[in-house]
């Protein structure tokens, strides 16, 4: 083993070498991190220089990355491998004194490998070899025609290969394949490379963050699960109900909570499953519509017992699908929805507007993928300045959005937020993605109860002439546009929606 550690140097030394220990003392420390992965391959510094690589690779494993976007995939060895090459980033590692950091990786995938890797999205993946070297093609970034001139195919053979690939896998276009195969390559690279979490979870954090104005409830339900309520407000003030967005389990932030005083609201925010430690019992995870009916239902036995009877119920963006089933299936129990921010109904339009929508039909039917998804931006936003530059780009069209994000951003506590609702209510999120694709609003016309959808004039993400065609349509609705707001205005105008209550 020793002798094998050294000889991944390149400068193979002799057995009698006095450098041989120094050398196997080095290697080792590498050798280590590519065992934590369990993948064969190679470990460079920051400037892309060769630190060790596994014998077993040598052949396929670059002698240097290039300084310019080393991370991604490539092929190798004809294509019978696919080479990812990852960024560990700043993290020093292992780093100790007169050892360079590691800093990139570079690991060999064979077939095998790749359908092991990738079986917690498809289960039962099994490609020939000609469609192996397709996907690693496509993963590298060549383009189908690309593809099939490099191996002096036909361009029609190999869309009959792309074909093939998408119908054993169950997506639909070239897209999906190299999107949601890095996904699951990524996800499975970041959780060997994880270190244990801290004790603290999310719960702790929203305890830490809101004090003494933070009340939690944990109830038994009819389905025997336990449905978590956080509540905020005067305890003897108006009940109202609220489904949070999806990555803001509580609201409103700590600055507004004045405003549940001044309207003496109180405030009950049933906490949907699998977030902030509302865990079920079953490993089995139902089809999101099956899930969405069950909140609905264990949400109206928790009215009871807490002896409410109708109340205002608010949603935020895609909580509309949460608040809507529960007006659908429990009438009686809902006396004003309110809608803030809702999102656009689904159409195919609405796929191509954002990453959220073109993921819905994707994870629609997967939660594997989805909860693979929000494990790799959890571990994104480790990085605060990510996290921040992320909130920004997704909402650069809206200058209204723009402002609101920093001013709240430059607190910190927005990217805190997030990072410890994707790292520790992954579960939760990922179920919320397939929940997305749902249609929420086709029940809406036989509900009666009076509706208020609370619009930004500036949301670009759900563009308020959706929203006002929806309305037109619905007999007890009505649409209440706030001027210079965009979607996010229920973040630092909390008190304009309990104007609506």
């Amino acid at each position: 083993m020793a002798t094998s550690l050294a000889a991944g140097f390149g400068n193979r030394l002799r057995p009698d070498s006095p450098d041989l220990v120094e050398a196997n003392l080095k290697a080792r420390e590498y050798h280590q991190i590519l065992e934590r992965v369990g993948l064969s391959g190679g470990v460079y510094d920051q400037e892309g220089n060769l630190l060790y690589v596994d014998p077993d690779a040598s052949s396929e494993i670059p002698g240097r990355l290039d300084a310019d976007q080393p991370a991604g995939f490539r092929t190798a060895g004809a294509g019978a491998t696919v080479v990812m090459v990852h960024d560990l980033g700043d993290r020093a590692w292992p780093g100790q004194p007169g050892q360079p950091a590691a800093r990139y990786l570079a690991l060999s995938i064979d077939k095998t490998t790749f359908e092991r890797l990738v079986s917690r999205v498809w289960p039962r993946l099994s490609l020939t070899a000609a469609e192996f070297r397709l996907v690693s093609s496509l993963l590298a970034g060549r383009s189908l025609r690309e593809t099939a001139e490099s191996d002096g195919l036909s361009y029609n053979t190999k869309r009959k290969q792309l074909l093939s690939v998408t119908s054993k896998a169950g997506l639909s276009s070239q897209t999906d394949i190299t999107r949601i195969v890095g996904f699951a390559l990524t996800d499975y690279l970041l959780d060997r490379l994880a270190f244990p979490a801290p004790q603290k979870n999310d719960v702790t954090f929203f305890k830490e963050s809101y004090g003494s104005a933070l009340r939690i409830h944990d109830v038994t339900v009819g389905s025997q699960d336990r449905l978590r309520v956080f509540e905020l407000g005067p305890p003897n003030g108006r009940p109202c109900l609220l489904y949070h967005p999806m990555l803001f389990p509580i609201l409103p932030l700590r600055s507004q909570l004045q405003a549940l005083e001044t309207h003496r609201v109180r405030l009950l925010l049933p906490v949907r499953p699998w977030y902030c430690g509302s865990e079920r019992n079953s490993t089995h995870v139902p089809p999101a519509k099956q899930l969405v009916d069950q909140m609905a239902d264990d949400t109206a036995t928790m009215m009871q017992l807490f002896g409410l009877e109708r109340v205002p119920v608010i949603s935020m963006v895609f909580g509309a699908i949460w608040a809507s089933a529960l007006a659908r299936r429990a009438p009686n129990a809902v006396s004003r929805l309110i809608f803030v921010s809702a999102p656009t109904p689904y159409d195919e339009s609405a796929a191509k507007r954002s990453f959220v929508h073109a993921m819905l039909p994707i994870v629609r039917e997967s939660p594997f993928v989805a909860e693979a998804f929000v494990r790799l931006h959890a571990r994104v936003l480790t990085s605060s300045r990510l996290a921040e530059l992320g909130f920004l780009r997704t909402y650069k069209s809206s200058a209204a959005d723009t402002a609101t994000l920093k001013r709240l951003l430059a607190e910190g506590w927005i990217q805190r937020c997030v990072r410890q609702v994707l790292t520790y209510s992954g579960s939760g999120v990922a179920n919320e993605l397939r929940a997305n694709a749902l249609d929420w609003t086709s029940a809406l016309a036989s509900i009666d109860a009076d509706m208020v959808f609370l619009h930004g004039d500036e949301d670009l993400m759900s563009p308020v002439a959706a929203i006002e065609n929806l309305t037109g349509r619905l007999p007890h609705a009505r649409l209440d546009v706030v001027e210079q707001a965009g979607q996010l205005f229920y973040l630092d105008r909390f008190e304009r929606i309990l104007q609506a209550v």
